[in-house]
């Protein structure tokens, strides 16, 4: 995978074999929640929890992941997912 410039500037990805990526024009902090949050932002009340609350950035934001289970374990806190939701 490649992002580049207007320029041709940029950069590349490889995974071996594969790996999980996406490019946003927002921070993972554009998407916190205000209900916990608030212990930790005096700004929680005003977080923002969906994609149509969000003002675009000019920059983007790569997220590069090795990859991901899936959904359809039995618990948050360590049970593998399911074969079948793999």
């Amino acid at each position: 995978m490649s992002l580049k410039n207007g320029n041709g500037e940029g950069v590349m990805v490889q995974g071996l074999p594969l790996f999980s990526w996406a490019a946003l024009h927002f921070t993972h902090d554009d998407f916190e929640s205000p209900g916990n949050l608030a212990v930790f932002r005096s700004d929680a009340g005003t977080a923002n929890t969906h994609t149509t609350d969000l003002v675009p950035r000019d920059e983007i934001t790569l997220n590069i992941d090795y990859g991901q289970m899936g959904v359809g374990g039995d618990t948050s806190w360590g049970a593998r997912t399911h074969p079948e939701y793999c």
